[in-house]
């Protein structure tokens, strides 16, 4: 009987520990999308619309990317050109011109 409740005491703790896991590697995402988003907003002068509709597309990137561990190159690619492509949507095309001459700051937004 002892060891029943161990084992069930143990897979419970393993549980945790990966729900954990989860919910961090979420916030690492939001957060690092949120950092990304407000450096677009103060390199294309967006407003507090465009800015969270911005972030939901990074979060929204981050949050695919991050889900499939073993995604090959080519996915993780036609992943990126899809969230480029609403970005495109979602921004002025010189709002768009403007982020893609900054390399930084665009190649920082496709590296997911």
């Amino acid at each position: 009987m002892k060891k029943i409740i161990a084992l069930f005491v143990f897979v419970l703790g393993i549980s945790f520990t990966s729900s954990a896991q989860e919910i961090s590697s979420e916030n690492n995402s939001q957060s690092q999308a949120k950092t990304l988003a407000i450096k677009i907003k103060d390199y294309l002068n967006l407003d507090n619309e465009k800015t969270k509709a911005v972030f939901e597309i990074i979060e929204h990137k981050n949050t695919m990317i991050s889900n499939e561990p073993n995604l090959i190159e080519e996915r993780r690619q036609l992943i990126i050109n899809k969230f480029t492509k609403k970005l495109e949507g979602t921004l002025s095309s010189q709002e768009f011109k403007k982020l893609q001459s900054n390399k930084s700051l665009f190649n920082e937004f496709q590296k997911g």
